[in-house]
């Protein structure tokens, strides 16, 4: 069986190589970059938003996990991390929280669909919860993003994830219209010769105080029927070409993704090498035990 979601599809679309690495390997990077730690540490308090903890308790999540990333980190990344936390209460505390815009709000839910027209192929997505609002019922999804607004709901329009996970949604009978995104932007400001990281860190806060509607909005994305047939379509094309590549596996690199927004491919270390060095995988990954392109690769092996 194999299982694809929204972040397989991508990156394997967007580098073969790269998705080797993560989904047949099964390897993932020790050092995560602090965007994508923020990403996560403010998707986790949003969460618990949506779930009734108070903004006391989610502040005090914040704080503890970012004091937590800094006491593990090496000199050179705690500047960074402060800077984080800051960032991250932020984006949090002067965000303008009100549930009471929803009439109904379903906690995060996971989903396993047969896709449409394929043998053992499966999409696998985890939402973060569903809303009612104005009537109609929303997927909703939280996105930092560095685009300003106006780039960003163009983006949206055709958002592979909003696409999969409203196909799925309607596929098991939720009548979902499409994608409600929480956005906030990430801050633009730079550091001055003068100030030192909680200088910097507290100016970046404030900024979140001073500007609500230049950092959050609220945008939704629709889709219609006729689109979701034609995303159909494409997805069974880019489940067919995955399966097809792990019975060759001849997964090809794409050198222009080994750099992307200034910052390397987590897997350019090993990525040209016939035989990567057992030291140099053993220090920048960790190999996960099981994942669902590993479990395919076991039954493929003891099926041929």
């Amino acid at each position: 069986m194999l299982e694809i979601s929204n972040s397989s599809t991508s990156i394997f679309k967007s580098c073969q190589k790269k998705y080797y690495w993560k989904y047949i390997e099964g390897l993932s990077p020790y050092k995560k970059s602090t965007s994508l730690t923020l990403g996560s540490i403010i998707h986790n308090a949003f969460d618990m938003y949506y779930n009734g903890f108070h903004d006391e308790e989610v502040v005090k999540y914040i704080k503890n996990v970012c004091d937590e990333q800094v006491s593990k980190a090496s000199p050179d990344e705690v500047e960074d991390l402060s800077i984080m936390k800051y960032t991250l209460l932020g984006m949090w505390v002067y965000y303008p929280k009100d549930l009471s815009v929803f009439t109904d709000i379903v906690p995060e839910m996971e989903v396993t669909l047969k896709l449409k027209g394929t043998r053992g192929i499966n999409i696998v997505l985890k939402a973060d919860g569903l809303v009612t609002k104005d009537g109609d019922l929303w997927i909703r999804e939280l996105k930092t993003s560095s685009l300003d607004y106006n780039n960003f709901e163009r983006r949206c329009k055709h958002s592979s994830q909003a696409s999969l996970y409203t196909y799925a949604f309607r596929k098991i009978g939720y009548p979902v219209v499409g994608m409600l995104f929480d956005y906030i932007k990430k801050p633009l400001l730079r550091k001055s010769v003068k100030e030192d990281k909680d200088q910097f860190g507290y100016r970046i806060m404030m900024d979140y105080k001073a500007r609500p509607d230049f950092y959050y909005h609220r945008h939704t994305s629709y889709r219609s029927g006729e689109f979701l047939e034609v995303f159909e379509q494409d997805l069974i094309t880019v489940a067919r070409d995955i399966r097809e590549k792990y019975k060759k596996g001849n997964f090809c690199r794409n050198m222009d993704g080994c750099w992307n927004f200034n910052s390397p491919c987590p897997y350019l270390p090993i990525c040209f090498q016939k035989n990567p060095d057992p030291l140099t995988m053993q220090v920048f990954y960790k190999r996960e035990e099981t994942t669902p392109s590993s479990h395919y690769r076991r039954k493929e092996v003891k099926d041929a």
